[in-house]
Formats: structure tokens, C-alpha cells, sequence
């Protein structure tokens, strides 16, 4: 009798032979939510075969202009957020972090964060707020940080203007015996002619981030290691390829992977843990509601790991071993550059 619309949401995986899965589908009904998880048994797609004739195709100048980002995909299958719904987890960290004991405050650290979920002319990069607002207490209950010293710029506030001005005044108040730790989480754009890599603050496009230095991966890391600081720990919760989440940023483009240049910095003084390989992407990790690098960092730290190689070796087998289960196409390989040697 009583009617009621539903909006399911379907995640589908693409596997090394190409062909398309039905993995999961999410719903709510009557302020209930309900998972369907799926077996082979219970989905049998049909193989689908198509001949396409080899062509060369000349474009015009005109036709190599930017890409618009709001230009779509012809077919793009993702996890939606219809109605502020999201999708069903199980967060186990949240328990374990309300144990986890403060540390007590080192005015010597500080912190800088930069996380987006909701780019305005581009793809989400879902459960990026979520988890950059639990590893903002993370990092201050495990470190010690106070929150003066914590620059979060998380959402809204990631501007390309408040990104500047913020990392220029910690800088200006950072001292020798320092430590800076610095976490992103949001799109990394590779520009497609140098390989150069950028983030992208909240209000910049992807065509056009590349126009400003300022967000070039390589001059932000010579920034912090150029700093007064006498360590600086960063954690990357990005790759730079051209995709997130197995979805192009680039729209309307071949959905070959972008190769990005091997970023330099000061290796005595900095260390750089970063989600994947260059020709990688990073994943959520939706059944625990994260993304799937940043999830693992923070367990870690909760459960107290106190050596930086240690930290690394344990998040990167977990990482790999996670994002293997999802399927090959969706590899995803911690990396490590830098002094291992540094204090955490």
C-alpha cells in the first residue's frame, strides 16, 4: 500500500580479463539499510564480445584542446552518494581510538593536513573527509600535537588560497628541533606532457592546476624540507596516474594509466609514505568506510607502533594484500622514499 522510492546503490568490479562483476548493492528502506553481498552463483553475466575496426584517427588542433571536466564517461560505474545515503561499514577504528591514550603535548610538533571528498567539477574521492578527520585525532592523541599547532584544512577550507596562506604562517612559526607532519588526501593530477604531479585543492580544476606551481608535488615538498624543521614525515594518501578510486580524472580521455616523474626532495630530513606505485591508484575502502591507505596508517599508530620501517613494511602488506582481494586491476602498493631512520 505505502509506496517508496529506493535508490540502490550497485558496485560492480572490473576483473584482469575485463569482464564486469556484480559485487555488491546497497539500499535503504523505511530508515533501515540493507547489503546484498553477491556470489557467482547468484550472478551470471553474460559475455559480451565487440569488433571494433582499426582506424587511424587524425584530430585537429581544435579537437586537443583541455578536457572539460564535467564531460562524463559514456559508461562509468561507481559508488554513489544518492540523498547523502552512504553506503553500509563497519569502523573498527573509532573503538580503538577512543582507548587510545593523549600523549602527552610536544609544542615541537606540528601538523598539516589537506583532504577533499567533494571536488565541485570532478569525482569524489570517497571517505577522504572521514578519514582525514580521524587521522587528524589520531595524529594528535599518538604524537602529542596540540591543536595550535594543527593546521586541518579539511573539505571547504582546502582552498588553493587558505592551502598557501596556512602552510606559509606554520612555516614562519616552525623551529630548529621540529618535527612537521604532513598528510594529503584527495585527487593527484599528473600533468599528461611533463609527468609532473600535482594536488588538487577544493576549488581548482584539473585542467588547470598545472597553470599554478604553487601545487606541483615537488615545490611543496621543498617547502617542508626546506624548513627549519629538523625532520619532516610525509603521508600521501594519493596516487599520481590519472585515476582514484578506478575512476579517470581526466574525462573523455583513454583510460591508459599516466606515468608520474620521481619527485625530489631533501632525503635526509624527510620521509615520504605515499598510497601506491606512480602507475597505481589509491582505493577506498568501503567495508570499513575509509580510504584504504589511510585505514591501515591509522591502525598502526593506534596499536602502537613506534618504528618508522616497522610502521611502513606492516602498512604496505596490508595495504597489497586488501586491495588484491577487490581484484588486480585495483593493485595498490605502498611506497617509501626517504630517511626510515627518522622518529615517528
Amino acid at each position: 500500500k505505502n509506496k517508496q522510492k529506493i535508490n540502490p546503490n550497485i558496485i560492480f568490479h572490473i576483473k584482469k580479463d575485463n569482464a564486469i562483476r556484480l559485487h555488491r548493492i546497497f539500499l535503504k528502506y523505511e530508515s533501515k539499510k540493507y547489503t546484498a553481498q553477491l556470489t557467482e552463483e547468484d550472478f551470471q553475466p553474460e559475455q559480451v564480445v565487440v569488433a571494433i575496426k582499426e582506424q587511424k584517427v587524425n584530430f585537429s588542433a581544435a579537437d586537443q584542446k583541455l578536457q572539460d571536466p564535467n564531460l562524463k564517461d559514456s559508461f562509468e560505474v561507481k559508488l554513489s552518494y544518492a540523498d547523502g545515503f552512504q553506503a553500509s561499514y563497519d569502523d573498527d577504528l573509532k573503538p580503538l581510538l577512543d582507548k587510545l591514550p593523549q600523549s602527552p603535548i610536544d609544542p615541537k610538533k606540528w601538523l598539516f593536513m589537506i583532504a577533499v571528498e567533494d571536488y565541485p567539477e570532478t569525482d569524489k574521492v570517497i571517505y577522504a573527509k572521514r578519514s582525514a578527520e580521524m587521522f587528524k585525532e589520531t595524529a594528535q592523541k599518538r604524537f602529542g600535537i596540540k591543536e595550535r599547532n594543527t593546521y586541518a584544512l579539511i573539505e571547504e577550507s582546502a582552498t588553493s588560497g587558505a592551502i598557501k596562506d596556512k602552510l606559509k604562517r606554520m612555516l614562519e612559526n616552525v623551529k630548529s628541533g621540529d618535527t612537521i607532519y604532513f598528510y594529503y588526501s584527495g585527487h593527484g593530477i599528473p600533468d599528461p606532457k611533463t609527468g609532473e604531479s600535482y594536488i588538487l585543492p577544493r576549488d581548482k580544476s584539473v585542467d588547470y592546476v598545472s597553470r599554478d606551481k604553487d601545487f606541483r608535488l615537488v615545490n611543496l615538498y621543498k617547502q617542508l624540507s626546506d624548513s627549519k624543521a629538523s625532520q619532516v614525515l610525509a603521508f600521501i594518501d594519493s596516487c599520481f596516474s590519472g585515476k582514484t578510486d578506478n575512476v579517470l580524472v581526466f574525462k573523455g580521455v583513454a583510460p591508459g594509466l599516466i606515468r608520474s616523474k620521481k619527485i625530489r626532495f631533501d632525503t635526509k630530513k624527510m620521509v615520504v609514505i605515499s598510497a601506491g606505485k606512480n602507475n597505481q591508484f589509491s582505493n577506498s575502502y568501503n567495508e570499513r568506510g575509509h580510504r584504504m591507505f589511510t585505514y591501515f596508517l591509522m591502525k598502526s599508530l593506534i596499536e602502537g607502533r613506534r618504528n618508522l620501517d616497522t610502521l611502513y613494511k606492516e602498512v604496505s602488506l596490508k595495504v597489497a594484500d586488501a586491495s588484491n582481494e577487490i581484484g588486480d586491476s585495483y593493485r595498490q602498493e605502498p611506497q617509501i622514499e626517504g630517511n626510515r631512520k627518522l622518529a615517528l
